[in-house]
């Protein structure tokens, strides 16, 4: 029980890391490397959001 409840937890966080991304892409005030910084995700992960931002 106690692993399914971590696993919980971090979905939750990624999800929250990944809204905060977004919203600093949005403002386009930082470059990649920043908001991956700050949001705690891969540069990589930070260039998929834009990527998915950009096709909307």
């Amino acid at each position: 029980m106690c692993k399914i409840m971590e696993d919980f937890a971090e979905e939750e966080r990624n999800e929250e890391r990944e809204e905060i991304a977004i919203s600093l892409l949005e403002m386009g005030k930082m470059t990649y490397a920043e908001i991956a910084t700050a949001s705690k995700l891969s540069e990589n992960k930070v260039k998929e959001l834009a990527e998915k931002i950009n096709t909307k």
